[in-house]
């Protein structure tokens, strides 16, 4: 692994998690000071941007491929094709905040199941949340060009930065202006605002000495890209609903105090986002140029290291929280109701996350090759195999149904998108990818987290549990990473002293 490829991985990890920690520590107190049904809204209308963000979603990668794809044109054609995604994720963004604005009305009187706050109070929110998601979508680009164009740090200070300021801002308001729900957007909105001025004034930086291109130029750009960016959009906005159909429809059936408590658990699996994305942010670019330069040797290699950092990062932590997800939630929110109630939720819900991490390599060498239609068609037959068994769970079951259906439906396609993967791309490798990138860090992870758990002390108090949780969360870690056989060649060179200035 090339000592840059190592630095990049370092950054966004660092970046990412930074980002996750934030989320996760602003989290309970957003809880505390709104209470559990105004904290349900927050989670509804992160819903709804989450929903839609499937558009900046598929700009920002279509972005970061475009971007690597012309690096060889020169300097010029970068900042054009830059500017050309930018002018259309204003354009994009605008809309969507539109769309919301439109159907803040609907939402409020005829799909949440309000308690104690009024329509009006919800409308309200809905509304200010559609500022926040016509800006989210530049941001995202922003990272997305960043990120294609090698500027890791330029990207993960977006990304962290904007996930801090929106924290302190928020936090802030709630705390000492007022805990209301309408100070809590507004406060989001102008955090927003600053994050966005922030990135132009980088993006414009990094473009010096180049003209920025006239707006026929950028558009033509646009429309030479539009093939890609519609297949990466269609099989982002597949891949949201499949992963958001619980919470759309637990939202419609589930009490917001109790969608609260429902978004808790989804809040604590999601942290393993935060541990894969960094690594497909790294490799991702560098797929894209080893096809572009027909390096296929240099892909297999790179695809191998991108699935065992997978497997070494996100496998130990998933579980981790697999087994001790009561502990956690319990130190977190400092509610041991909540924690009790969230508990057997978190421990589905992270088993589908860990499946969705050992898809995500695959996914990224598909995607730099310009196919879609395996996971598009994937994401459309598992969409309609999905949501009536969700709408059926939830309703009689609640939120452990809706999670227990998603892991149901998760384990069959795991196996469905490796094999086609390989057969089409990489004959050959699917025995390496099993048995040493996957099958050992999966095992041990399962053993060593397991037997920690069996060999916890009764009558822990919250310091104790926080230091067996330390204690099993680094063994785990550790002996994972220790077997796996790319960070153990790492650690090896590392601690002997690099011998070239690329590690093979």
């Amino acid at each position: 692994m090339r000592a840059s490829l190592k630095l990049s991985l370092g950054v966004n990890l660092v970046g990412r998690t930074w980002a996750g920690a934030v989320a996760f520590l602003a989290t309970p107190i957003y809880l505390h000071w709104l209470g559990r049904e105004n904290f349900g809204l927050v989670a509804f209308c992160l819903l709804l941007q989450a929903v839609l963000g499937f558009v900046s979603a598929g700009l920002s990668d279509s972005a970061n491929r475009k971007t690597s794809a012309v690096e060889k044109d020169g300097p010029a054609a970068v900042v054009e094709q830059q500017f050309a995604f930018l002018h259309l994720a204003w354009l994009v963004g605008l809309g969507l905040g539109v769309v919301v604005a439109g159907l803040s009305g609907w939402l409020a009187h005829h799909w949440l199941q309000l308690d104690q706050i009024g329509a009006g109070s919800a409308q309200r929110a809905i509304l200010l949340m559609a500022v926040v998601m016509a800006l989210q979508v530049p941001i995202d680009l922003y990272i997305g060009i960043f990120l294609g164009a090698r500027h890791h740090v330029a990207a993960n200070f977006a990304l962290a930065g904007t996930a801090t300021m929106r924290a302190l801002v928020s936090v802030g308001a709630v705390i000492f202006i007022a805990p209301t729900i309408t100070v809590f957007f507004i406060a989001q909105i102008a955090a927003s605002l600053i994050a966005v001025v922030v990135c132009h004034v980088a993006l414009r930086r990094g473009a010096r000495g180049q003209a920025k291109p006239a707006w026929r130029t950028t558009w033509s750009n646009v429309r030479a890209s539009l093939d890609f960016s519609r297949g990466m959009t269609a099989v982002t906005f597949s891949g949201m609903l499949l992963g958001l159909a619980d919470r759309i429809v637990l939202s419609r059936f589930l009490r917001l105090d109790e969608f609260g408590v429902y978004s808790i658990a989804v809040t604590l699996a999601n942290l393993l986002y935060f541990l894969i994305s960094p690594v497909s942010a790294t490799f991702y670019p560098e797929f894209s140029r080893c096809i572009a330069q027909e390096q296929k040797d240099r892909l297999i290699q790179l695809y191998h290291q991108a699935c065992q950092c997978i497997a070494v990062l996100v496998l130990p932590a998933g579980m981790i929280l697999v087994f001790f997800g009561r502990e956690v939630l319990g130190v977190w929110t400092l509610n041991a109701a909540i924690a009790t109630e969230a508990a057997p939720v978190v421990a589905l819900l992270v088993a589908v996350r860990m499946i969705g991490a050992l898809n995500t390599i695959p996914y990224a060498v598909q995607f730099a090759h310009g196919w879609f239609s395996l996971v598009l068609g994937s994401n459309v037959a598992a969409i309609i195999l999905l949501l009536p068994v969700l709408c059926y769970l939830a309703i009689h079951f609640g939120a452990i149904g809706a999670a227990t259906g998603y892991l149901v439906i998760a384990l069959p396609f795991l196996g469905w998108m490796v094999w086609r993967l390989h057969r089409r791309f990489m004959q050959g490798e699917a025995a390496h990818w099993w048995w040493r990138d996957t099958a050992p860090s999966l095992a041990l992870s399962a053993v060593v987290a397991g037997g920690v758990k069996y060999l916890e002390p009764g009558g822990l108090m919250r310091t104790g549990q926080l230091l067996w949780l330390g204690f099993a969360s680094a063994s785990t870690l550790l002996i994972v990473a220790v077997a796996n056989p790319t960070f153990r060649d790492q650690g090896r060179r590392f601690f002997r002293g690099p011998r070239t200035t690329e590690a093979s």
